[in-house]
């Protein structure tokens, strides 16, 4: 192995996937570091903060956790990989979506499934149901963000792990 593959790989005209990989890192450091402050800056300032900053800021934090992940994988992909996003899983064709429903679907009754045997073993217990304890906004608004949460997080952890590390 010739030393110098260890930082170009000449047939491919890119960086090893080491370095793509640290230079992924890298980028969604410096894009989400400044804006996770900021967030850090009003959620610990803000004095008695209504539902709306509530809901406001924890949407932001989801959508912005998204944005910054993917991102931060184009760019990568892009400048140093030499990939189109399509490279990285993504294709918005009818076997894709078919795909993507499948996986939330199943994803959706494994945690379901693993909430009953929890429950029937008496592993866990319902103390209160639709209840946001002391959160002043409805119950069905802090079900969609949680919802919202939970989908963007389930993407860009596949999208990173499954599409950017897997691929590199």
């Amino acid at each position: 192995m010739k030393f110098s593959r260890l930082f170009w790989i000449h047939e491919e005209k890119r960086l090893p996937a080491l370095w793509r990989l640290i230079i992924q890192l890298i980028f969604m450091s410096l894009i989400s570091l400044p804006l996770s402050l900021l967030q850090y800056v009003l959620m610990t300032n803000v004095v008695n903060p209504g539902a709306g900053t509530i809901l406001g800021l924890n949407l932001y934090s989801a959508l912005a956790n998204f944005a910054f992940i993917v991102g931060s994988i184009w760019l990568t992909g892009r400048l140093f990989g030499r990939r189109k996003f399509a490279n990285f899983g993504v294709h918005f064709s009818r076997d894709w979506w078919i795909d993507l429903g499948f996986g939330a679907l199943l994803g959706a009754c494994l945690m379901a499934l693993i909430f009953l045997v929890e429950y029937a073993f008496g592993w866990i217990t319902i103390t209160e149901t639709f209840q946001m304890g002391s959160a002043p906004f409805p119950f069905i608004v802090g079900l969609l963000l949680a919802l919202v949460h939970f989908i963007s997080v389930g993407i860009y952890e596949e999208f990173l792990s499954r599409g950017f590390h897997l691929k590199n």
